[in-house]
């Protein structure tokens, strides 16, 4: 099974015998699920930030990596790999940044070694050769509420 072993290897000779303990890993296939497929900030006010988690879990049996790729404006994430256990979960934060008021749609990728056996899912570039997640992002943003004081009256 999938994992991290220990085990003896007997060695014997004319005259003699040893035992050297080993340490081996048998890599499974990582086989993700991103558990939202879109993401909405309703009311974001402008010079303001706003974060939403998205979610993977790993329903696979060998280690999964997980990177997000360069958001569009106003989205921003974290561009780094994420290694997700086998039947582990992780969250990616990713944050709507608006200047001005509008509306904005805009795609958040996400490169994997999700899909692939085994041996490929190990290699170094494998992130970039797995199943590409695509979740939707929505982001509104309004003015700051104020007050404007008309006039004052009184003693």
């Amino acid at each position: 099974s999938a994992g991290i072993h220990q085990a003896q290897v007997n060695v014997s000779w004319l005259g003699g015998e040893t035992r050297i303990p080993v340490t081996y890993t048998v890599q499974g296939q990582p086989r993700l699920q991103l558990l939202q497929s879109s993401v909405d900030w309703p009311q974001v006010p402008v010079n303001a930030s706003s974060d939403r988690l998205l979610t993977f879990a790993n329903i696979g049996n060998g280690s999964a990596r997980v990177r997000l790729q360069r958001l569009p404006y106003p989205f921003a994430g974290e561009e780094r790999e994420v290694v997700i256990p086998a039947a582990g979960s992780a969250s990616v934060q990713i944050h709507c940044a608006p200047k001005t008021t509008g509306e904005w749609f805009g795609h958040g990728l996400f490169n994997t070694n999700s899909g692939l056996d085994a041996w490929a899912s190990t290699q170094l570039q494998a992130a970039d050769l797995g199943t590409v997640f695509n979740a939707s992002l929505t982001c509104v943003s309004k003015k700051d509420p104020y007050l404007e004081l008309e006039r004052i009256s009184g003693a």
